[in-house]
């Protein structure tokens, strides 16, 4: 079927033998081949262009796959892979899907397994949230659920600026803001300024003076004064400035009772406070986001006030009964460490106290004081157990050092080094030193001993390393005449270690002191999401798992790894004594064996060369 003059828009690259085409007539796409024939007719809103003999498209209700004939091809016989399309890069997975590019800049989304869940038609899109991703087609921002449904589609000119709690903020194109729900239900309100949504409200602005709270249904929450804060552990701030107030999610005053602004405590010493409580009609002079404890005390630093005058700071719990204070607020100031403990500092001396979100009383009138993560303090550089009780070995002590929550690691005046486990029942003693030593790591942490060599020629000192466990157990310790002495090792959170010799061999091992591979390399890039990328003499690389085994071998000049999923490598195939420059991105499984792989540069146009070659590898 021949066409008429001006009967055709827009033509796409020629690609098995096919070029897509827009009609002039009902803009929808159809096929041409390459003596300009219509193969087939214009009845399509989205294509894509023919790749191994099928091509993706859309009819404005359904997305499908058709042969060259036009014939529609059951999803069940046919999966779209990446390796239909010309791809220039692939991003990140998250949440089991990525974003991968074409050469024409356009965007969609693959799965684990290489198989496409988007078409690219996209200008840009997120990565996926929450089961969810927006992207944008045509000055139009579309809302995308994991399984590629459209979940909303918004007018021209939109544009998105938020998502949080499965409520999406628009923009629209004359500045006003409004939201959809993961439904793709759009509330049919429109605000002067909104944000994201926080504990299942946001904050809006109707008309220049009026903000509300709103729920996730649209309805508004009024309000006695203009809201300073999202929710945060039930409560949120409203008010004005040196006059705020705590308000519950009906957005009511939540903290009432007795005024204590006239009771000072003007020493270290807290007051027995559970009878008072602050007052809302007086309102905060400060008031911070309400805090949640480890062991579930919400709480709160504040400053209140009777005349703007005479102010008193304290933290108060989510009833209002006060925790710790109050203290004149002109000589005491209380600093949060975190949302278990505090210290009250004393403006005028700068001594220092501390207290747990309990009002405990933990140490008074220090200059330093330092929490540590396993129940232990440094006080005036000096270490405490939980009961306050000064250590015994700080007479042996040069530093202290913060490990993970079960251990502290102290550098002793002989210069090694030691663990300290809190023991709450009696004085901490010291078990075993060491001349090297690391924190803890999911369960294993790597130390050294200097040995001394006394069967060579010139005696000397080299460091032995050993694996321990959290009881301080040797695992396994590594025998220099085995390996050979190592210049260092190094541990990782994905279950492998490791050490180079100092004849520049590298050892793999895992975490029982297995030796998992053994290889040289002139360059090593140690840690890549579980990976390790090597360069050899001649600057070749390659990439080895977690688990010691050949990703690929080292024969590429380039390779660069994108997740645990996705490696693009770059390199160059010789072939009938023709050298052909390459890069590619490979999709991996979980046992790290190529699954998919496409070629996003190749100098020259040898797909049928190359192809039995990557079919091979895979």
């Amino acid at each position: 079927m021949l066409f008429k003059r001006n009967y055709i828009k827009n033509v796409g690259e020629f690609c098995d033998g096919l070029a897509p085409f827009q009609s002039n007539e009902n803009g929808l796409w159809g096929y041409i081949d390459e003596k300009r024939r219509i193969v087939i007719k214009p009845k399509y809103k989205f294509v894509s262009e023919f790749r191994y003999e099928v091509a993706f498209v859309n009819d404005g209700r359904d997305t499908f796959t058709i042969d060259k004939n036009g014939n529609r091809i059951e999803e069940s016989n046919f999966k779209l892979k990446l390796s239909h399309y010309k791809v220039s890069d692939v991003l990140q997975f998250s949440e089991g899907i990525a974003a991968f590019k074409t050469k024409e800049g356009k965007w969609g989304f693959i799965e684990k397994d290489g198989t496409v869940l988007v078409i690219p038609i996209f200008d840009f899109v997120s990565p996926f949230e929450n089961g969810y991703a927006y992207a944008k087609y045509n000055n139009r921002i579309e809302i995308i659920d994991k399984y590629g449904n459209q979940v909303y589609l918004s007018d021209e000119n939109d544009s998105m600026v938020g998502f949080s709690e499965n409520m999406f903020l628009f923009k629209d194109s004359t500045g006003k803001y409004y939201y959809v729900n993961s439904k793709g239900k759009k509330i049919q309100k429109y605000f002067q300024k909104a944000s994201e949504f926080k504990e299942g409200y946001a904050i809006v602005r109707c008309d220049i003076d009026e903000y509300y709270y709103m729920n996730e249904y649209g309805e508004l929450l009024n309000c006695a004064d203009r809201p300073l804060s999202l929710f945060s552990n039930g409560f949120a701030i409203q008010g004005a400035v040196n006059r705020e107030f705590y308000v519950n999610d009906n957005a009511y005053p939540s903290l009432t009772g007795k005024d204590v602004s006239k009771k000072t405590n003007v020493n270290y010493n807290p007051l027995d406070t559970t009878s008072y409580v602050y007052s809302y009609d007086k309102g905060f002079y400060y008031a911070e986001d309400f805090k949640i404890s480890e062991y579930g005390v919400v709480n709160a630093i504040v400053v209140t006030t009777t005349d703007c005058i005479f102010k008193y700071v304290s933290v108060i719990n989510k009833y209002g009964y006060i925790i710790i204070g109050p203290y004149d607020y002109d000589r005491y100031e209380i600093l949060r460490l975190d949302n278990d403990n505090f210290i009250v500092k004393n403006k005028e001396t700068n001594n220092l106290g501390l207290f747990n979100v309990n009002g405990q009383q933990l140490a008074i009138s220090y200059k330093s004081i330092e929490l540590l993560n396993n129940g232990m303090y440094i006080l005036d550089n000096e270490l405490y157990n939980c009961y306050k009780k000064r250590l015994e070995i700080n007479s042996l002590i040069k530093n202290i050092y913060i490990g993970d929550e079960n251990y502290t690691v102290v550098q002793l005046k002989n210069g090694k080094y030691a663990y300290i486990k809190p023991d709450f029942e009696k004085n901490q003693k010291i078990k075993k030193t060491y001349d090297y030593i690391e924190f803890f790591k999911n369960g294993i942490a790597i130390v050294g001993e200097y040995k001394e060599d006394t069967e060579s020629n010139q005696p000397y000192k080299y460091m032995e390393y050993s694996i321990i466990d959290e009881n301080l157990n040797t695992i396994c310790t590594f025998d220099p005449y085995k390996y050979g002495e190592f210049k260092h090792i190094n541990k990782y959170d994905c279950g492998y270690l490791l050490a180079k010799s100092v004849n520049d061999t590298y050892y793999m091992f895992d975490t029982t002191g297995k030796l998992l591979r053994e290889f040289t390399a002139a360059n090593v890039d140690e840690n890549n999401h579980g990976f390790i990328v090597y360069t050899d003499e001649e600057g070749k690389m390659g990439l080895i798992s977690r688990y010691g085994a050949d990703v690929f071998d080292c024969l590429y000049d380039e390779i660069e790894v994108i997740d645990e999923n996705i490696v693009k490598i770059r390199g160059r195939y010789n072939i009938d004594s023709n050298d052909y420059d390459f890069e590619s991105i490979c999709i991996l499984n979980n046992d790290y064996r190529v699954i998919e792989r496409v070629e996003t540069y190749l100098n020259q146009d040898i797909n049928k060369v190359l192809r039995p070659i990557f079919n091979k590898d895979n």
